[in-house]
């Protein structure tokens, strides 16, 4: 199918080199609500943003071009496997009743024994994880700001996600980490390990 898109003064490379990634993305059906057409357009929009930064004395132009769209169809690889993860779980609430009328009524958490979920793999029960989540938390509220910080930014990223949000250098975020472990083990965390 040819596209309807159309790049007036956009260098035909570009335009060829934008169709024939987004042809091929579109075949993957990684992203399902998105045609050829909106890959087209969602890479040469990040092209044109680029194009900017462009320097002949590293590249062509024609390699600056391909890296860039290269990355970005990378880019919304990336993303669109990053959204499957975790698709194969069923959520529910340990709260939420099972029983069929309310005297016979009781729920997940009552039938779920200590020794499966979250914390089974390092031998916890429920009780005790969450001991553990409260002296952990008690060491992190008398860290300073930037260490708890870092801490809360590192929960939900990789060192390198939260180096490139932050503009922190990686090295920084090692050696604050350093900081944060001997605060921990100050505290009684590790000393049985």
């Amino acid at each position: 199918m040819l596209s309807r898109n159309r790049y007036d003064g956009v260098e035909g490379y570009a335009v060829t080199k934008i169709r024939f990634h987004a042809r091929q993305l579109a075949r993957t059906g990684l992203l399902p609500s998105q045609d050829a057409e909106d890959i087209e357009q969602e890479l040469m929009l990040d092209l044109l943003r680029r194009l900017d930064d462009f320097d002949p004395g590293r590249a062509s132009r024609n390699t600056f071009i391909a890296r860039v769209v290269e990355n970005a169809v990378a880019t919304l690889i990336e993303a669109a496997k990053a959204e499957k993860r975790g698709s194969q779980f069923q959520h529910d609430s340990l709260d939420a009743p099972l029983g069929d009328d309310d005297q016979d009524s009781y729920s997940l958490g009552d039938i779920t024994p200590d020794d499966v979920g979250l914390w089974a793999a390092h031998g916890l029960r429920w009780n005790e994880a969450a001991d553990l989540r409260r002296d952990l938390s008690r060491v992190l509220d008398r860290l300073p700001h930037h260490l708890s910080s870092l801490c809360t930014r590192l929960s939900v990223g990789t060192v390198t996600e939260v180096s490139r949000d932050t503009g922190m250098p990686r090295p920084t975020i090692y050696d604050a980490l350093t900081e944060v472990r001997r605060e921990l083990l100050a505290a009684g965390f590790g000393s049985d390990a």
